[in-house]
């Protein structure tokens, strides 16, 4: 994991968030909030803030992912 965090503090300062948040990879379920949006967001994402079309298929991929899993766990 470690070897993960100089990557991920370069693309998190490209998408305009404190590299600082890498640290977030060394905690099991809070490295989901680094990881997710190092993978979705543009890399212009800083200076415009908003989302390109692959971005938000992405998006929408997640969330159904997310609620198949919910609907699996609940029923």
């Amino acid at each position: 994991v470690l070897f993960l965090m100089f990557p991920a503090s370069k693309r998190l300062a490209n998408i305009g968030r404190h590299p600082m948040w890498c640290l977030l990879l060394l905690v099991p379920i809070l490295g989901l909030f680094v990881t997710i949006p190092c993978l979705i967001l543009p890399e212009s994402h800083q200076y415009h803030r908003k989302l390109d079309l692959a971005a938000k298929i992405s998006v929408g991929v997640l969330f159904a992912l997310f609620a198949v899993a919910i609907i699996a766990i609940f029923f």
